[in-house]
């Protein structure tokens, strides 16, 4: 390959990722009240009285209407039951032990935690790292590297920063449905705990040279465009990504203060110019590296 053409590959896959600052989706911010792990009712505390109404929507006495429950679903079941009003109970006084939970639970946890920390902080810190080889699959001795960092800090007042931006758009998406999820753990930590999740690999196809596949976590293959760069088309795309490590440290009170996502991935595509001649088979081998530090 001419050098030139590694610089446009290298410009072109980064377009094709849509990877780092862009999150998967965002979730509604719900005004300056901030909704704490186990309110159920939505008062603001964590104590009998949520676990009170867990207990008369269980049988029937309320509805699903009057339940905040994002917070009501405390083991991630997708149920409300009287587990969930005992676990509420244990978080108020203290005794709740995330040591204890499985790792449907710790996703939860995870998830939770992410999504209070993202409700207000005063500032986020954003690092992203992507780091690339860039092979010509017909001579293995042409190829390119290729390195690319972004690092800055966003200031926010109520969840909004200057711009009128919230919060939410700005945070990595805080569900992961269980079927995405390989294993889950949880460790103590000084000043709470550490929780590692680890994703399952995840194929993504390109065709003709629309996407055609989305991986869940990590990237959002909707809104790129990936043809049409130097009279070079992308063809036949497929993304590999393995062992997808998602680690947060979630504070005593069930914040994220740090979070890190680990994305390792292969890439294997062909380039035709415009007039459906073959240029080049190319495969790309790298990992993306995002941190976030919340600031409250």
């Amino acid at each position: 390959m001419k050098k030139t053409f590694k610089k446009l590959i290298a410009v072109m896959l980064t377009a094709v990722l849509c990877l780092g600052v862009m999150p998967f989706a965002s979730a509604a911010f719900y005004g300056e009240h901030i909704f704490l792990r186990g309110d159920a009712n939505a008062d603001g505390a964590v104590n009998s009285s949520d676990a009170l109404a867990i207990l008369q929507f269980s049988v029937g006495k309320i509805d699903e209407g009057e339940l905040n429950w994002r917070w009501a679903d405390l083991d991630g079941d997708g149920t409300v039951n009287s587990s969930d009003a005992l676990r509420i109970l244990q978080i108020s006084v203290g005794s709740d032990d995330p040591l204890k939970y499985d790792e449907k639970e710790i996703v939860k946890f995870y998830a939770d935690a992410l999504f209070a920390s993202c409700q207000d902080p005063s500032e986020i810190s954003y690092y992203s790292y992507y780091g690339s080889t860039m092979v010509n699959e017909e001579d293995e001795t042409d190829y390119q590297e290729f390195d690319q960092e972004y690092d800055y800090t966003e200031y926010y007042v109520d969840g909004y920063d200057e711009y009128g931006y919230s919060t939410f758009e700005f945070c990595p998406e805080a569900q992961i449905p269980m079927e995405y999820v390989d294993s889950a753990e949880i460790e103590e930590a000084d000043d709470g705990y550490w929780v590692t999740i680890t994703l399952v690999e995840e194929q993504a196809d390109f065709d003709d040279p629309i996407p055609e596949a989305t991986f869940w976590y990590t990237a959002n293959y909707a809104d790129c465009t990936v043809s049409g760069l130097e009279d070079l088309w992308v063809y036949d795309s497929t993304a590999y990504f393995y062992e997808v490590t998602i680690s947060a440290r979630i504070d005593k009170n069930g914040f994220v203060t740090e979070l890190y996502l680990d994305i390792p991935f292969t890439m294997y595509m062909s380039l035709e110019d415009n007039n459906g001649e073959h240029y080049a088979y190319v495969r790309e081998e790298g990992i993306i590296t995002d941190s976030y530090t919340f600031v409250f």
